[in-house]
């Protein structure tokens, strides 16, 4: 209850429960689609760490927590069993690594020699066909043409 000045008073508390009999449980089941069991807390009271998740096999994972009552007292324990569908997905996606890595490779090769054409090799097959041209006509006056000023215009000088 809440008064005018602001000062909450506690009067109680309010505690909402619900029976979870077999037949609650299997409609809790197939509303979640979850494999739920209700299992006796038998040696859990003892346990430190009585939540817990556990690899059933390569495709199941199921979880168990410690249900308490009111009071902290033990009183079940409750077992999620499910599909490992995240295992399953990384598992499938993982056969498909190496390809998207060759792929990726080969385009990235694709793009170097294209531009590896572009920027050096170009120019060198120009030389080299003008110096062929030099020496195909045995003329010691021709002189190889200059574009640019990189690195391949450096050796035309």
């Amino acid at each position: 209850m809440l008064k005018s000045a602001d000062v909450v008073q506690t009067n109680g508390t309010l505690v909402f429960g619900r029976r979870l009999d077999p037949l609650e449980l299997a409609r809790l089941s197939r509303s979640l689609r979850l494999d739920l069991q209700l299992l006796a807390p038998t040696g859990m009271a003892a346990d430190p760490l009585p939540d817990r998740i556990e690899v059933i096999d390569d495709n199941t994972i199921s979880g168990i927590a410690l249900v308490r009552d009111p009071g902290g007292a033990p009183v079940a324990r409750l077992r999620v069993t499910t599909e490992r569908a995240i295992a399953a997905l990384a598992t499938k996606d993982s056969r498909y690594l190496p390809a998207v890595m060759l792929l990726s490779g080969l385009i990235f090769a694709g793009v170097m020699v294209v531009t590896l054409q572009r920027v050096v090799l170009r120019r060198l097959q120009a030389l080299v066909e003008e110096l062929a041209n030099v020496s195909a006509y045995r003329d010691p006056s021709l002189r190889v043409t200059v574009h640019g000023n990189g690195e391949v215009a450096e050796v035309y000088h």
